[in-house]
């Protein structure tokens, strides 16, 4: 999930900046938002997740 968390606003990111080579500046407002806003909507939906990354031990919390 961390890397959708991650991937999902470079995507955006990216959308966005194509706006201005294919004349869609109008939109970009649009892909700045989706890629603001979408990962906390993936985030919320799909849950906090208890994944453990490069293999390091889970050190305190639940």
């Amino acid at each position: 999930m961390i890397a959708v968390l991650v991937a999902l606003p470079l995507l955006f990111a990216f959308l966005t900046a194509l706006t201005i080579p294919l004349r869609m500046e109008k939109y970009a407002r649009y892909f700045f938002l989706a890629g603001a806003l979408f990962p906390w909507l993936v985030y919320l939906l799909i849950g906090e997740g208890s994944e453990v990354v490069g293999g390091w031990p889970k050190i305190g919390g639940g």
